[in-house]
C-alpha cells in the first residue's frame, strides 16, 4: 500500500489513582518510583498528584499500541494493589472533590496555578490523546483540519463523563465542559474522554489513525475533504457532549439531523478501503459493541438506573479497567 498506510502511531491514557474507598488518592511519587524500573519514560506524572499517565512508544498499528497499554494498565494495577489501590479510567471521577487533590510538585504546574489559580486547580480531568504521524508538514496540516470534522463523532463514542463531584450532570462529557475553561492549547486528537475498557481506546487511536489514512488517500485522488466553519462543528460537539451517542448530529453535506448511532456506522464504511492496510478491521469493528452495550457514560448511568451509588459506579470503572485481562485468561 501507499504511504498513507503506514501512519504510525502514539497512544497516551491518563488513569485515575483510587484508594479501597473509591476516592481519587495522592500517591503518583510513590508509584513512579515503583513503575519507572519496569516501564521506564512510558509512565509520567501529571498536574494532580492523583493522575498517573502512560504513554506507548511509536507504534506501527494498533495492535502494538493495545500490547503495549495493557501491559501498563496491568503493571500499573499489580504495582497499587499491595497498597490498596487500584487504577480507574474514564473522563472524571464520579464523586471526588477537586478541592481535595494535591498539585504535583513540579516549577511549571506551581507557575500554571499561580497564574490561572482555580481555573487549574479545578482540571481533575482525564483523557486519552492519539498522536498520528503525518511526515509531510503540508499534508498533515490540511489533514488535521478536515479531520476536525469527525471530532465530535469521536468524542461522543469515548462519552466517559457523566459525573462531576458526585452529582450526575446531565452531560455524557462533562470533561468537555472543565477542559472548554483552560486556556490550554490542544492538539486535534485530544477530544476525547479517557475511555474505560482497553478496548474502547484502542477503537478510537484505530478510527483516528484511519480517518488520516483515508483523507491522505482521497488527496492522493485529487478529492480534497470539505472544511466546515469551526462554528458548525461546535455544535456538533455540545450535542455529544450532551447526548453522547444517543443524539443526533448534523451531517452538514445533508443539511440535516442524523442519529449518531447512524453516522457511527457511516464512518466505519467511509474508513472501510483503508483498515485492511493498516491492519486495524477487528479495532474499529468494536464501534458495534459501543453502540450495543453503550459508552462508558452509558454504562456508568446504568449502575445509578439499577439502584446504585456513585461508589458503585467507581467499583464498576475500576473493573472494567482490567476486563482485558479476563479475556487474556480464557
Amino acid at each position: 500500500m501507499s504511504k498513507d498506510g503506514l501512519l504510525t502511531i502514539g497512544v497516551e491514557e491518563e488513569y485515575q489513582i483510587i484508594d479501597a474507598s473509591g476516592q481519587l488518592h495522592s500517591h503518583i511519587d510513590t508509584l513512579l518510583a515503583a513503575a519507572t524500573p519496569k516501564l521506564g519514560e512510558k509512565v509520567k506524572r501529571e498536574m494532580m498528584q492523583s493522575v498517573v499517565e502512560v504513554g506507548t512508544s511509536i507504534c506501527e498499528n494498533v495492535d502494538q499500541a493495545r500490547e503495549q497499554l495493557a501491559d501498563m494498565r496491568g503493571t500499573l494495577a499489580d504495582l497499587l494493589e499491595p497498597e490498596g489501590m487500584r487504577i480507574a479510567c474514564a473522563g472524571t471521577h464520579p464523586f471526588s472533590r477537586w478541592q481535595e487533590q494535591q498539585i504535583t510538585d513540579h516549577d511549571r504546574y506551581k507557575m500554571l496555578e499561580e497564574e490561572l489559580q482555580d481555573v487549574v486547580r479545578s482540571l481533575v480531568i482525564f483523557g486519552l490523546h492519539v498522536h498520528v504521524a503525518i511526515p509531510d508538514r503540508e499534508h498533515r496540516i490540511e489533514v488535521l483540519n478536515e479531520a476536525r470534522y469527525f471530532l465530535p463523532h469521536l468524542l461522543a463514542l469515548s462519552t466517559s463523563s457523566p459525573f462531576w463531584m458526585g452529582r450526575n450532570t446531565g452531560l455524557k462529557s462533562y470533561r468537555s465542559v472543565i477542559w472548554s475553561n483552560s486556556t490550554f492549547p490542544t492538539l486535534e486528537f485530544r477530544v476525547c474522554d479517557m475511555p474505560t475498557r482497553l478496548e474502547e481506546t484502542i477503537c478510537l487511536a484505530a478510527l483516528m489513525q484511519a480517518i488520516c489514512a483515508k483523507l491522505l488517500r482521497l488527496r492522493g485522488k485529487n478529492l480534497g475533504f470539505r472544511k466546515y466553519m469551526p462554528a458548525l462543528i461546535a455544535e456538533n460537539k455540545w450535542r455529544a457532549v450532551r447526548y453522547g451517542i444517543d443524539g443526533k448530529l448534523i451531517d452538514f453535506g445533508k443539511q440535516e439531523e442524523v442519529p449518531m448511532r447512524d453516522l457511527a456506522i457511516e464512518l466505519l464504511a467511509f474508513v472501510d478501503d483503508v483498515v485492511d492496510d493498516l491492519g486495524s478491521r477487528r479495532a474499529v469493528e468494536y464501534v458495534n459493541t459501543i453502540l450495543a452495550e453503550g459508552t462508558s457514560a452509558d454504562r456508568q448511568l446504568r449502575v445509578l438506573q439499577e439502584g446504585g451509588d456513585t461508589r458503585q459506579v467507581v467499583e464498576m470503572l475500576a473493573r472494567e479497567t482490567l476486563m482485558h485481562r479476563e479475556g487474556a485468561a480464557r
